[in-house]
Parts: C-alpha cells; structure tokens; sequence
C-alpha cells in the first residue's frame, strides 16, 4: 500500500498489508495499536501517534525518515531487518 499526500494522512483502524509506504509533504497520525506488514513499513514524512501502537515487518525493515512523535504513548517496533 502506498499513499501520497501533501497534506495529512490519519490511520483509525488497525493496517495489516503487503507493504506500507507513506511518502513525505505531510504528516500521518497514527490512532490504532497495530500497524503491520509482510514488507517494508516506511514513513518518509512526520508521524506522531496518539495511541499505544506497535509497528512490525514480518520480513524486512521499519523505517521512520522524519520524526517519530508520541504524546506519554508506548511505542514497539518489530522488525528482523
């Protein structure tokens, strides 16, 4: 899955996908505990979560490429990469 956005990107709901890839000029907002992939996980813009969530790659990498932002939340990130 791959989104674009110059704007702002919001995840409500939990993502278990292929591959993620959210591309820079905005922000993401990440309100689900789980965020998931066989892939890839990759933020190229800022990320900041307003839940406790765990970010996996079951195969690959988790990257973050701007800043990672949590408010007293719990972040993990899973990853064999």
């Amino acid at each position: 899955m791959a989104r674009q956005s110059d704007a702002f990107t919001r995840a409500n709901g939990a993502i278990d996908v292929g591959s993620l890839t959210v591309n820079g000029g905005g922000s993401t907002v990440i309100n689900t505990g789980s965020v998931s992939a066989t892939n890839d996980v990759t933020f190229d813009d800022a990320v900041a979560t307003g839940t406790d969530v765990t970010f996996t790659s079951r195969t690959s990498n988790v990257v973050f490429n701007q800043t990672l932002t949590n408010t007293n939340k719990a972040v993990a990130v899973n990853s064999p990469g």
